[in-house]
């Protein structure tokens, strides 16, 4: 074998080696968006309950009015579907400790039309409404891509969130709860799993280049 083959053959180990490294390290990523949701890190306890508007015809003051009609289960269990419908979600949670802590409610679905965050209070009044959705116009590039309502929540408060889901196609929509630093280590996360995947493409390229 001559020193230009071996010089080539050298090259391409290395290529593969850090090629394997990044889609090891893509893979630890992957493996745990939600470790470190809420539940998982701070004494807040929630209850989930939700309700589907074939009619899309819902107000909030009906979903608020009407809370025998609510199905008390798992977001994950809702029957999302593709027909034409509306998806009412409840949160309920509830601040178990004394001082106050930030909350990050993300919505893992980006390709939401219409997605409404109403804040209500324990006594069911309206505190603020936040929109979003990739249909919503004048919303940061950042709030396109990751769906997300923040809420500061008083030590011992109770209160609620009511997200009204309104799209056409995949209608799926995860909810995790993250406290401040966590939702900004998921950020982190996602910005970081963006590089290693243009890294791969990188990699891939030099890799056939080099075989080519």
């Amino acid at each position: 074998m001559n020193n230009k083959a071996l010089k080539y053959n050298f090259v391409s180990f290395l290529i593969l080696t850090i090629l394997f490294f990044i889609i090891a390290t893509l893979a630890a990523h992957l493996a745990s968006p939600t470790r470190y949701t809420i539940d998982k890190t701070a004494p807040i306890y929630s209850n989930t309950a939700y309700r589907i508007d074939s009619s899309k015809a819902l107000t909030l003051e009906q979903f608020l009015a009407e809370p025998d009609k609510l199905k008390q289960r798992p977001f994950k269990d809702v029957e999302w579907d593709l027909a034409a419908q509306d998806y009412w979600l409840k949160l309920d949670l509830e601040n178990r400790q004394a001082k106050p802590v930030e909350l990050a409610i993300h919505f893992d679905n980006p390709m939401v039309d219409y997605l409404s965050v109403y804040h209500v209070d324990d006594k069911g009044q309206l505190i603020d409404t936040t929109e979003l959705g990739d249909k919503v116009s004048g919303l940061s590039l950042f709030q396109y891509s990751t769906p997300h309502s923040m809420l500061t929540m008083q030590g011992y408060e109770q209160t609620s969130l009511i997200i009204k889901i309104d799209t056409v196609g995949i209608s799926k929509t995860p909810i995790n709860i993250y406290g401040e630093k966590e939702f900004q280590d998921l950020l982190r996360s996602q910005s970081g799993i963006w590089g290693i995947f243009i890294g791969v493409l990188i990699m891939a390229a030099l890799y056939n280049l080099v075989l080519f």
